[in-house]
């Protein structure tokens, strides 16, 4: 059953919030075990992982830390801007969206979230939208982007989930993943989305790509041209 949440205005939201601190770059994907030190994310990514709460129901924490990545490459090519304000790293299982790994692992969740204790759950809880607690505002625009996203991407497994990000970063090479490098948010991101591109990362690590019998017409303009050509 999905959570619902009252409106508040910016004020309202601000009264939630502490003063923010640096999150601690790191060059792997754990943390260091920490106390509650009363940060609390921004208002613009807290508000996204609302809204995603509010369609979803509670998430997992693979969810939590991974969506708000697919929510910026999204809004970046529908909005022209992303739209969290989040950090989006390569880390050893895909894009991590750093300062929500931070919130969720070490921090007390309240009082606008809350924290479910899920036993098949790989961090052992689900997370969720309190009732009736107030969540900053996003435009109707944004809350669009927010239920695509929901809506399209919301159901994949965990791991499943963290292979799609790798395949929007193709470009990379594979020791970056654990490197907290940035991930890319712009329309080749976005491109990347596409089911014949996740089909044809899927596909590549069986293909034998010495057989010409499996090679296709030649192509006389470059591979990333042809692709948006076939998307179009």
């Amino acid at each position: 059953m999905r959570s619902t949440y009252t409106e508040a205005s910016p004020d309202a939201t601000r009264a939630h919030q502490t003063e923010r601190r640096e999150v601690p770059k790191t060059g792997n994907e754990t943390m260091p075990t920490t106390t509650t030190t009363g940060y609390r994310l921004e208002p613009k990514l807290e508000a996204v992982l609302a809204a995603l709460c509010a369609e979803m129901g509670p998430m997992f924490k693979t969810q939590v830390v991974k969506l708000p990545y697919l929510v910026d490459v999204v809004a970046h090519r529908v909005l022209g801007h992303p739209i969290t304000s989040g950090t989006h790293q390569t880390w050893e299982h895909g894009v991590v969206t750093r300062e929500a790994y931070r919130f969720f692992s070490h921090e007390e969740v309240g009082p606008l979230f809350t924290e479910t204790k899920h036993e098949y759950s790989e961090s052992g809880a689900r997370f969720g939208i309190a009732e009736g607690a107030p969540a900053p505002a996003l435009s109707p625009e944004e809350r669009a982007v927010v239920r695509f996203v929901a809506e399209e991407f919301g159901d994949l497994a965990p791991t499943r989930l963290g292979d799609l990000t790798k395949l929007m970063n193709t470009e990379l090479p594979p020791d970056a993943w654990g490197s907290n490098t940035e991930a890319r948010t712009d329309d080749e991101a976005y491109l990347r989305l596409q089911t014949r591109w996740q089909e044809l990362g899927e596909r590549l690590p069986v293909l034998d790509l010495e057989d010409r019998e499996l090679w296709g017409e030649r192509m006389d303009e470059s591979p990333l041209t042809h692709l948006r050509r076939s998307f179009a």
